[in-house]
């Protein structure tokens, strides 16, 4: 993802974030999946938080919007 920073948001900031408002932007996927990639291992929880995530829009509980 060039060109993209990770946000000062944590990990648990961002999923709040994006269960609060039940929507996923691309801004927001960019912003959570920079700060991922900037760790060099997740924790349990935040394994946790991205299953959450990944589960919730399989199952159609979060729309992606643009």
């Amino acid at each position: 993802m060039i060109g993209i920073t990770p946000s000062h948001k944590s990990i648990d900031d961002i999923v709040n974030e994006i269960f609060r408002l039940r929507s996923i932007s691309r801004r927001t996927q960019q912003m959570l999946m920079a700060s991922l990639l900037e760790k060099r291992e997740l924790n349990k929880q935040e394994e946790m938080q991205v299953k959450r995530v990944v589960d919730a829009l399989h199952r159609g509980l979060l729309r992606v919007i643009d």
